[in-house]
C-alpha cells in the first residue's frame, strides 16, 4: 500500500490500542487486547479479546462484548481464559471465563464492586482480583436527595484482595481492614499471596508502600519489608522462599523501571540483584529458582536478558525498538520459558504482537500481526538519534523527529517536546498513533526533539534520580544544551523554536520560559505553575514532597525556586495552556493561575480546559482538539518549513 499523505489529528486518533498480550502456557496461542484509543458513550474506549497462533496465520477476536473486555488471563492448563468485562452494565466489571475450545463467556460470579487485577492460582481452580468496594445503600440514599457534603477522605473506599472459586462461584475476601493493597503475587503452593500495601486508600499512600505477606483464607497482613524507594511487581521464586521485586523512585504508580531485588520470603535479606547497572529493568518472570528472565532499558532501546541471582544480566538481545503496553514494557512468557510475546513497534513501524524464539545466546523474533494497515498509506517523519553533552559533561540522548521526504538543505522551526514523569523516557516508538503529536507536528514541517534528560529511564538508578531536589535545574539545562546541539548542527532555525509537553513535560515547558526568552512559543498541558499550590491541591501530595525534597512551605526552598509563578514577569513567550477539568493529579487550578499570571503581566496566552477529563483527555472529540489547538499555535508562531 504506497505512502501518499500526510498524518492528520483523526489519523493519529484512529490508530488502534493494542495491549495486554498473554501467551498461552503450551506457546501456541496469543491472546490480546484490541480496541479504541478514545471513549465516546462509555465509560471506557471498547475494546475486545482477539488471538493469534503463534505458528502464523490471521488474528481472530475471542470476544464479542458490546463495550469493554481486557485483562485476559490464561488458566496454568491453558484451556481456558478467564477476563474481564462490562457487558452487563457500563463501566461495572465482572469476572468471565471462556473455553479455549470456544463457546460462550459465562460469568464465574456476581461480583459488586469495581474489579481490577485478575490472576490464576497456581492449581487452577480460584482467580484472585482487586476489588473495590461500592458506595452503600444510605451512600446512594443520600447522593440521590442531594445530601451528599464531600467529607475529604473521611469515607475511605478501600482495595482489598478477594478469591473466588472458578466451579462454584464462592467467594472469599482475603484482606479486611485499613490495607490497601496495590498489588499482590500468588505464592506457587497457593496458600499465600505477597502484597504491596500503605495504610491509606488514596492515590497518594501508594508512595509509602511496603512488601506484605498474607494467608490465601485471609487473615491479618504482615509486613515484610518497608522500603526506602516505590516497589512494584512482586514475583515469587519457584522455591516459595524469595520474591523478586522491582524498586526505584517512581513518579507514577504503573511507570517502572529500575534496579531488580531479591527479598526473601520474611524479609530480613534484602539484595540488589542489578546494583550498579547502566540500565532500568522493566519486567521479569522467574526461569527457574536460580535464574530470571528479564526486560530492560539501555540508552533507550529494549534489551531483554537472564539474571543469575549469584551475577549480572547476560543480554540475549538489544534493538532500537520499544515493548509498548498502556502502562509500561513487559512480555509474556510460554511455561517452558523457551519463547516470548510482546507488543513491538519502533520508528517505522506501529505496534503488532510479535513472537520470539529464546535461545541460549539470542532471541529470534517473528512479527504476527499487522494491525494497523493504514501506517502504510501515511507520509511520516524520519526518527534518529541524538547525543550531545550538557553543560557539566553528562552524556544526553534524545530522538530527533524530521518531517516526511526533508533533505536536511537548511534550519528548521523546531518544537521540543518533553516527556511526562519526569521518571519517564521518549523510546523508539512511531509517535504517530494517539497523542501522536511529534508525527503529526513533523507532518506540519516541523523537527521535533525528544530529550531524554537526566531523570529519565534506562541509564541506571543514578541516572533516574539526579533530578531529585532540583526539577527545573540539571535537567532543564540538559534539554536546552540539546536544543543548542540541534542548531549548531544546522537542523534548528534558532529564530522558531518552541518547547511543549504535558505533565511533567508542561510544567517543564511553563518553567522553560520563565528561564529563557529563545522559544517563540510554548504549549503547557496539565503542568505545574506552583509547587505549593500543587501539593495542597494534588491527589499524589507524597510525590512532590519525594521529589522536591524540601518542606512545601518553607520560604525561598525548592518550592519557591522551581515554582513557574515565582519567575513569571520575566516571560514573554506565547503560552497556549490545556488542561483536563477533572484532573485529580495536577488539579485545574494550575492552569487557571498560570493562565491568569500571563494575563496579567501582558503575555499572549490561551487557555483550553476539557470537560470531564482527568489528567489525560479520554474523549475522541478532546483528544482531537489537542492535536488540532497545538500543531495550530506552533504554526501560528514558529510557521512552518515553507
Amino acid at each position: 500500500m504506497p505512502a501518499s499523505r500526510l498524518l492528520t489529528p483523526d489519523d493519529a486518533v484512529g490508530f488502534a490500542a493494542l495491549t495486554d498480550v498473554q501467551m498461552a502456557p503450551d506457546g501456541q496461542l496469543i491472546a490480546f487486547v484490541l480496541g479504541d484509543n478514545f471513549k465516546t458513550d462509555t465509560k471506557a474506549p471498547r475494546s475486545r479479546i482477539w488471538c493469534v497462533d503463534t505458528a502464523g496465520g490471521t488474528p481472530r477476536p475471542l470476544t464479542g462484548g458490546p463495550r469493554t473486555d481486557r485483562s485476559p488471563r490464561w488458566s496454568p492448563d491453558g484451556t481456558q481464559l478467564a477476563f474481564l468485562s462490562d457487558r452487563i452494565e457500563d463501566g461495572m466489571m465482572q469476572v468471565y471465563r471462556l473455553s479455549r475450545a470456544g463457546g460462550e463467556a459465562r460469568p464465574v460470579a456476581d461480583l459488586r464492586g469495581k474489579i481490577h487485577d485478575l490472576a490464576w492460582s497456581p492449581d487452577g481452580t480460584r482467580l484472585a482480583f482487586l476489588m473495590e468496594a461500592l458506595e452503600t445503600e444510605d451512600e446512594r440514599r443520600r447522593r440521590l436527595e442531594k445530601d451528599d457534603t464531600i467529607e475529604v477522605e473521611q469515607h475511605p473506599k478501600w482495595h482489598h484482595l478477594w478469591t473466588v472459586d472458578v466451579e462454584t462461584g464462592e467467594t472469599r475476601q482475603v484482606t479486611r481492614g485499613a490495607a490497601q493493597i496495590w498489588e499482590y503475587a500468588w505464592a506457587p503452593s497457593g496458600r499465600e499471596f505477597a502484597l504491596l500495601v500503605s495504610d491509606a486508600p488514596f492515590e497518594w499512600s501508594w508512595y509509602q508502600a511496603r512488601l506484605a505477606r498474607v494467608a490465601a483464607t485471609g487473615g491479618d497482613v504482615e509486613t515484610v519489608w518497608a522500603p526506602d524507594r516505590q516497589l512494584a511487581r512482586p514475583l515469587w521464586a519457584p522455591d516459595g522462599h524469595r520474591l523478586a521485586v522491582l524498586s526505584a523512585t517512581w513518579s507514577d504508580r504503573g511507570v517502572i523501571a529500575g534496579d531488580l531485588l531479591l527479598v526473601s520470603a520474611d524479609g530480613r535479606r534484602v539484595r540488589n540483584l542489578t546494583e550498579g547497572y547502566p540500565g532500568s529493568v522493566t519486567w521479569m518472570e522467574w526461569v527457574d529458582a536460580e535464574t530470571l528472565l528479564v526486560t530492560a532499558i539501555e540508552e533507550g532501546e529494549t534489551a531483554v536478558a537472564t539474571l543469575g541471582i549469584g551475577g549480572g544480566p547476560v543480554r540475549l538481545w538489544r534493538a532500537p525498538v520499544a515493548f509498548t503496553e498502556r502502562a509500561w514494557q513487559r512480555f509474556s512468557p510460554a511455561a517452558d520459558r523457551r519463547s516470548i510475546a510482546a507488543i513491538r513497534e519502533d520508528g517505522t513501524h506501529p505496534r503488532d504482537v510479535w513472537v520470539a524464539a529464546i535461545g541460549e545466546e539470542t532471541l529470534e523474533w517473528r512479527r504476527l500481526t499487522d494491525l494497523h494497515p493504514e501506517a502504510g498509506t501515511l507520509s511520516l517523519g524520519e526518527t534518529r538519534v541524538l547525543r550531545w553533552s550538557a553543560p557539566d559533561g553528562l552524556e544526553i540522548q534524545g530522538l530527533l523527529l524530521t518531517p516526511p521526504g526533508d533533505a536536511g538543505a537548511r534550519p528548521l522551526p523546531l518544537v521540543v517536546q518533553v516527556h511526562g514523569g519526569p521518571t519517564a523516557l521518549w523510546g523508539h516508538r512511531l509517535y504517530a498513533d494517539a497523542p501522536g503529536l511529534p508525527q503529526l507536528l513533523a507532518a506540519r514541517g516541523f523537527a521535533v526533539l525528544l530529550p531524554n534528560p537526566r531523570g529519565s529511564v534506562g541509564w541506571g538508578r543514578a541516572f533516574a534520580e539526579a533530578n531529585l531536589g532540583e526539577m527545573g535545574g540539571g535537567d532543564f539545562q540538559d534539554i536546552m544544551a540539546g536544543v543548542d546541539h540541534c542548531v549548531r548542527a544546522g537542523i534548528a532555525d534558532p529564530g522558531r523554536l518552541g518547547i511543549g509537553g504535558w505533565s511533567y513535560g508542561g510544567f517543564m515547558a511553563a518553567w522553560a520560559i520563565t528561564q529563557t526568552d529563545r522559544f517563540r512559543a510554548a504549549t503547557i498541558g496539565a503542568g505545574i505553575a506552583s509547587w505549593r499550590s500543587f501539593h495542597g491541591t494534588s491527589a499524589i501530595f507524597t510525590w512532590d514532597a519525594l521529589y522536591n525534597r524540601d518542606r512545601p512551605y518553607a520560604a525561598g526552598g525548592a518550592y519557591d525556586r522551581f515554582s513557574p509563578l515565582t519567575h513569571i514577569a520575566r516571560v514573554r513567550t506565547p503560552a497556549l495552556i490545556l488542561h483536563g477539568e477533572a484532573d485529580p493529579v495536577v488539579p485545574v487550578g494550575q492552569a487557571y493561575e498560570l493562565y491568569r499570571a500571563l494575563r496579567e503581566h501582558g503575555v499572549e496566552t490561551a487557555l483550553a480546559v476539557y470537560p470531564r477529563e482527568g489528567h489525560a483527555p479520554q474523549e475522541k472529540a478532546h483528544q482531537v482538539d489537542v492535536l488540532r489547538r497545538t500543531s495550530a499555535w506552533f504554526e501560528q508562531h514558529l510557521g512552518g518549513a515553507a
